[in-house]
């Protein structure tokens, strides 16, 4: 499992629902990558985790191709 995410970022979000956004969106992606896949971050499912970041005024997405897997991407506002 890799990330992206830089370590100096700052977000104006409620920490319990980032939290449980980022479970989620972990549980699905091992439940559905097959043996020796690579999971790379993004119970409730995906339209729970939707509306928490859009909550808190980001969006969500995904982009998929058979065979090369799904990648689910979310952004939330930039605290200055």
């Amino acid at each position: 499992m890799s990330h992206s995410i830089d370590p100096g970022l700052n977000v104006v979000a409620d920490l319990q629902m980032v939290k449980t956004i980022l479970r989620n969106l972990i549980s699905n992606a091992i439940k559905y990558t097959n043996d020796n896949g690579e999971i790379t971050i993004t119970g409730l499912g995906l339209l729970l985790c939707k509306e928490f970041v859009e909550l808190h005024g980001g969006n969500i997405r995904l982009e998929s191709e058979p065979d090369k897997g799904t990648r689910f991407a979310f952004t939330l506002p930039h605290y200055i």
